[in-house]
């Protein structure tokens, strides 16, 4: 739908966030080059979507608030904002080891074609249950208000670390695409 995948996380960084950001900030978060976020800005400010403001050295971005941006940011928050949202939960968690997207939704946000997941399904590698079950009511409740079903599986430290059965779970996991939210994977 978009012009490109680095346009849709330049805008996921920028609407999805209620802070004002710099252009580095936004490239940090998009994962993107300084120079591609500087033209992505210079359109959406042109398209009436982001202001800016200069302070020193800095270049700082807002999105406007209108109709438009609502809807787009309603958009983007559905087809990008699950990984960055996703990041923020998981960092309350330091005894959660790996954290990762697969499935359909990770083929997609990887760029292959077809249809809109109907949900994410989310691998959480611990052994602390609290923390697991923690996490798991955050990411329903992210779920709940991005309008989308995410799905939450456990596996302990030791079962990921094992070399998976030839057709179980986790190497169907291992196999398939993945994002990852947090650790090495």
């Amino acid at each position: 739908m978009l012009r490109s995948d680095r346009q849709g996380r330049i805008l996921a960084a920028i609407l999805l966030s209620d802070q004002v950001k710099t252009l580095s900030e936004i490239a940090a978060d998009a994962g993107s080059d300084l120079p591609s976020v500087q033209r992505e800005v210079k359109r959406l400010e042109a398209g009436g979507i982001v202001t800016t403001e200069r302070r020193g050295n800095l270049r700082l971005v807002r999105a406007i608030e209108n109709e438009v941006t609502h809807a787009l940011r309603r958009l983007i928050a559905v087809t990008y904002g699950p990984i960055p949202a996703l990041r923020r939960v998981v960092e309350a968690y330091a005894s959660i080891r790996e954290v990762l997207v697969f499935g359909s939704y990770a083929r997609r946000y990887q760029g292959e074609p077809g249809r809109v997941p109907n949900d994410i399904d989310v691998l959480v590698v611990t052994d602390d249950y609290d923390a697991y079950d923690q996490f798991m009511e955050q990411v329903e409740q992210l779920g709940r208000d991005m309008g989308v079903i995410i799905n939450t599986h456990r596996v302990k430290t030791t079962e990921w670390d094992q070399s998976p059965t030839p057709r179980g779970f986790l190497t169907t996991v291992r196999n398939g695409p993945t994002v990852v939210i947090k650790g090495d994977v």
